[in-house]
């Protein structure tokens, strides 16, 4: 895999001709906003934290920006794995005329605000970037300026600088051994080679004792791949294995089943989770009685126990104001059971809940 990724990348970085296949190129609608792209650079920036070379600074400046388009555009905002990857090598080549970029990078959205490390504005260095910002004009200096005023309060040392080198290159500028299959396995799932990643989950499970911390990863990662079954199997072992169980380690079990297309199994789990943790507390029956809604969505409605699961979903009606998504699911689910009076009840719901929030965003608009 990290071959055939250095190959990939080998193509694509010395011929400029090529780089307009990472550039960023909106998909999708405004809420299923996807970057067409995305993958290719994730490659691409994995492959060069692994054989970054001193003449990819212009590349990672290219790349840089596309991923900052991306963040942008996104209306989930989000900071991405590969923003901060590609963020400290762009910043390990300590040049002070990148701290505009990394400065656009930070400041792309809510999340990369919080989530992309200060440090990469002084990365180049804390006397030297300041050397270089003081005569230049650029829309993004009083961005930085919110951080670093000046140089005489500036909060980071040229040592605090160094020890955040250290720290990111043991991240980004090191490949772990080919042993390491965790690692390698987190790749895989990033870069979307689930076949791959199911060859590292077995060899995972076999180097995996029977503890509870193993059990679990492996289960994260049946999860990751869409292996509910084996998920279910090894979530069951994990209860069977926990001292103190939780409410929420059976609603994690009903999700799986949910997820594994076994209404079944999941009403009945259900039905054990109400009886071992009663009585409920009201937000928790709540979260009850919407899985239970779940079972009658993932049925046909003709099953024995669909008629019971959609009794205790329709429960939340009589609880507080319900968001449309959710009306919307007790709407199908009546539709499903051949529910008239309840379907009728609900649209009502909806209808006022619809202009509610009609009324409100007027509001809004009118301030």
């Amino acid at each position: 895999m990290k071959e055939a990724l250095i190959k990939e990348l080998n193509r694509i970085r010395s011929d400029k001709t090529l780089w307009k296949e990472l550039a960023w190129e909106k998909g999708g609608s405004q809420e299923h906003y996807f970057d067409k792209n995305a993958l290719k650079r994730t490659r691409v920036v994995l492959a060069l934290q692994w054989d970054l070379q001193p003449n990819d600074e212009a590349f990672l400046q290219f790349l840089i920006i596309e991923i900052i388009k991306d963040r942008r555009a996104d209306p989930f905002q989000g900071i991405t794995e590969t923003l901060s990857r590609a963020g400290y090598l762009l910043a390990s080549f300590k040049n002070p005329a990148n701290v505009w970029l990394l400065t656009q990078a930070k400041s792309a959205n809510f999340d990369t605000h919080c989530g992309f490390d200060y440090q990469h504005l002084l990365s180049a260095g804390v006397k030297a970037t300041f050397v270089y910002i003081v005569n230049q004009e650029s829309p993004h200096k009083e961005y930085f300026h919110e951080f670093f005023p000046d140089l005489p309060t500036c909060s980071l040392s040229e040592n605090d600088i160094a020890q955040w080198h250290q720290y990111k290159q043991a991240d980004y500028l090191t490949a772990p051994p080919e042993n390491d299959v965790k690692y390698w396995l987190e790749v895989a799932l990033e870069i979307n080679e689930i076949s791959t990643a199911r060859e590292l989950i077995v060899k995972l499970e076999a180097q995996s004792d029977e503890n509870l911390e193993s059990l679990s990863y492996l289960k994260y990662y049946k999860e990751r791949i869409e292996d509910y079954a084996g998920a279910v199997v090894l979530a069951n072992k994990i209860l069977a294995k926990t001292e103190n169980v939780e409410l929420y380690d059976y609603i994690s079990l009903i999700k799986l089943h949910l997820s594994n297309n076994d209404p079944a199994t999941a009403w009945q789990t259900i039905q054990q989770t109400m009886e071992r943790f009663a009585p409920l507390g009201r937000f928790d029956q709540s979260d009850i009685n919407s899985l239970a809604l779940e079972v009658v969505l993932t049925s046909t409605g003709n099953e024995p126990f669909a008629l019971e699961a959609y009794q205790q979903g329709m429960n939340n009606i009589n609880n507080d104001q319900l968001h449309l998504i959710h009306l919307e699911r007790h709407s199908k689910a009546a539709q499903l059971m051949g529910d008239k009076a309840s379907e009728s009840v609900v649209q009502k719901l909806y209808d006022a809940e619809a202009k509610r929030i009609e009324v409100e965003m007027q509001r809004f608009k009118e301030k």
